[in-house]
């Protein structure tokens, strides 16, 4: 498996300085991705992402950076260019009358947060019940925070989900899957994998009927 081969390569996984995000989902669980480009979303993307988050999906966020040079830059508002944000939670509040979205990132970091609307010591805060404020966890500086899901929208730049179940997260429709095990070795001239002209490679396939 890959992840048997990096661990290999770099003696542990503690030693990796970076990677794709996507693939380490993928590595790490066996999981299907998915990719979103948040310049463009689709109209049922804050659905998207709790129905994600309800099925125990693994989601990750980034802005992209123009340059080697802006990897790791902090924006003006605490957001590090070209760093994978995890999301841990998203929420509708009332504010005023009105509902507004939210959603929970952590920088993997600890530390290094937002400091836009709906972060730890911003004035929207205080519009909300004690209550609710416990409830969606208000905190100080930990990496984690809340933003706006509109204010997500606007200053990431891709999402990415990774999903044990083929399910589709676009869609309410529920299906139903089978899982299939076969047992069976690897032996030379026969089921030892490469290419059907290889030797040692695995045979065609009988013909059809057979």
């Amino acid at each position: 498996m890959r992840e048997s081969f990096i661990f290999r390569l770099n003696g542990s996984y503690e030693a990796l300085a970076g990677g794709s995000t996507v693939e380490g989902f993928e590595d790490f669980t066996g999981g299907i991705s998915e990719f979103y480009d948040l310049r463009k979303p689709p109209a049922s993307l804050y659905q998207i992402v709790r129905k994600a988050l309800r099925a125990g999906s693994l989601l990750a966020c980034s802005i992209d950076v123009s340059s080697a040079a802006e990897t790791e830059a902090v924006t003006s508002q605490k957001l590090v260019k070209g760093h994978a944000y995890s999301i841990t939670r998203i929420e509708e509040v009332d504010l005023r009358g009105r509902v507004e979205q939210l959603i929970r990132l952590r920088n993997p970091w600890g530390e290094v947060e937002w400091t836009g609307a709906w972060s730890d010591n911003a004035p929207e805060w205080n519009s909300i019940d004690p209550r609710r404020q416990a409830e969606l966890g208000r905190r100080a500086e930990d990496g984690e925070f809340w933003m706006s899901f509109s204010d997500f929208l606007r200053q990431f730049s891709r999402l990415e989900i990774c999903s044990l179940s083929p399910d589709s997260l676009s869609s309410e429709e529920v299906q139903k899957w089978s899982l299939v095990l076969f047992n069976g070795r690897r032996t030379r001239g026969g089921l030892a994998g490469g290419g059907q002209n290889h030797p040692g490679g695995s045979p065609p396939p009988p013909p059809a009927g057979h």
